[in-house]
């Protein structure tokens, strides 16, 4: 079974107090999460996808979250809302912008009239790589 993962960019103008920069690109650092039974691993990605970073373990990731929110508001990407953010909620922390892939992905499908097919980040990336889709949690 895949971790449930969710990502997010933080913009450099966005630290500087500022959400862009006209004229001038965006240019987003990711650092994916994955939630663990003791917090969680982030995992500094670059705009290509690289890893310029190591993965850092983190016995707190709604704190870890938090840290970051305020840092500089990012955006944040995860694998499914209901399975990540409640517990964000419980802890005090808001997050000020998201995307939920499960979500996305049922909207996805549904523009290709494919409703109701299964829509966990498992299932995208089966479908990414042409493997067997696995069914959506219950």
């Amino acid at each position: 079974m895949l971790p449930r993962v969710f990502a997010f960019p933080t913009y450099p103008s966005a630290v500087a107090g500022k959400r862009s920069v006209p004229g001038r690109r965006i240019d987003a650092v990711w650092i994916a999460v994955a939630r663990t039974w003791n917090g969680g691993v982030l995992l500094p990605l670059g705009p290509d996808g690289t890893r310029p970073g190591s993965p850092e373990q983190v016995t707190d990731l709604a704190g870890a979250v938090r840290e970051r929110e305020r840092a500089g508001a990012p955006r944040w990407v995860w694998a499914d809302t209901p399975a990540v953010y409640p517990t964000l909620l419980r802890a005090g922390v808001r997050v000020s912008r998201c995307h939920d892939l499960a979500l996305t992905e049922a909207l996805l499908l549904g523009c290709e009239g494919r409703w109701g097919e299964p829509r966990s980040l498992a299932a995208a990336w089966a479908r990414l790589h042409r493997l067997p889709v696995p069914a959506d949690p219950a």
